[in-house]
């Protein structure tokens, strides 16, 4: 066998092995679904979940209530602002040839803060548009910031690097955590409904908030997915990219626009979920390799089980209470990571 043949050998064995493993996360997506609805408060078993999905009125009322009114929107809330997180962090970390960069990064975090603090603060309870005040507020606030940052990057001309848009997403980010400490500051009755809501919870999913929340996240995934073969001629190589007639500052507005969206509604509804966006898509590339297409299916899908898994044990751990699911993605992401990036050969 020639070096050509065996290396065609190889690349073919490990596009098959990415092939199964994306089938066995399919299959795994589901198993993980079901066992979030079935245990929490009340355990229920799965005849009984599948009795309420498929036969609503031939079912108990309060199960009905707990599967189809409470647990199974929450889920969809859940696997919906986890794969969004993921695949952005995968953009991101591609986009500014950074594996630390994560969704957050660009500021819209902050921006999604300082709206949510805004409207705590001045007591706004009202719903606006079918969603809660708070989540408005800092949906509008995540949408405002991200204008002043293309503001920024529009001000540095046709050419824009990389590194000039993290600093600028950094710069932005700090001076509006900076306004939210003020804020915190000058009103101490409040300062605990703006800590938690910066940690990150999905307690209030409802399938209203699945409605609001799918339009943006499939837009900005399907922007992304579009994007992603010319993200990797970028990666390799800009004049390469340029001599293949790709616009690439038309390349990164779209990606920026796409995580924009994407991270804007996720934090208006869920609050800051930390490091799914960072750790995700790290231990991914490990299995699926830089390949930005199979990069951000795989990111989804990772992302949408890790952050279920997490609501379970947020709900689960210490009840009748319920810890903000910031925490748990914190405490079992950072040590799940660890080992994977100890136990890459690479």
């Amino acid at each position: 066998m020639t070096e050509k043949e065996k290396l065609f050998t190889d690349l073919r064995k490990k596009e098959i092995h990415t092939q199964r493993l994306f089938f066995l996360f399919l299959i795994t997506l589901p198993i993980i679904g079901l066992f979030c609805i079935g245990n929490g408060a009340v355990d229920l078993s799965l005849k009984k979940i599948f009795g309420c999905i498929f036969f609503p009125y031939k079912t108990n009322t309060t199960e009905r209530l707990i599967i189809m009114q409470i647990r199974l929107p929450r889920l969809i809330c859940c696997m919906l602002c986890g794969g969004a997180l993921g695949i952005s962090g995968a953009a991101l970390q591609g986009l500014f040839r950074n594996s630390l960069s994560d969704p957050y990064m660009t500021g819209i975090s902050s921006g999604a803060t300082f709206g949510a603090a805004l409207s705590i603060f001045l007591g706004t309870g009202n719903t606006i548009i079918g969603l809660a005040g708070t989540a408005a507020c800092a949906f509008i606030g995540a949408i405002g910031i991200t204008l002043i940052f293309f503001c920024l990057i529009q001000s540095r001309g046709k050419k824009i690097a990389p590194g000039f848009i993290l600093l600028a997403g950094l710069s932005i980010n700090m001076f509006f955590s900076a306004l939210v400490s003020l804020m915190m500051f000058l009103n101490h009755e409040k300062l605990d409904q703006i800590v938690l809501w910066t940690m990150g919870s999905l307690s209030s999913s409802c399938w209203n908030e699945v409605l609001l929340l799918l339009p943006g996240i499939t837009v900005g995934v399907i922007l992304l997915l579009l994007c992603a073969k010319d993200l990797d001629i970028i990666c390799i190589d800009e004049e390469m990219a340029k001599s293949r007639g790709i616009n690439i500052n038309r390349c990164r507005y779209i990606l920026l626009s796409a995580c924009a969206l994407t991270v804007a509604v996720t934090s208006a509804f869920s609050g800051i979920i930390g490091f799914v966006g960072l750790i995700v898509p790290n231990a991914v590339r490990i299995i699926t390799g830089p390949k930005h297409a199979r990069l951000f299916v795989f990111s989804f899908i990772f992302a949408a089980a890790f952050l279920s898994i997490c609501d379970l044990f947020a709900r689960t751990i210490m009840p009748p209470s319920e810890l903000p699911v910031g925490i748990i993605t914190s405490l079992l992401g950072i040590p799940v990571f660890l080992v994977i990036l100890f136990r890459s050969k690479n």
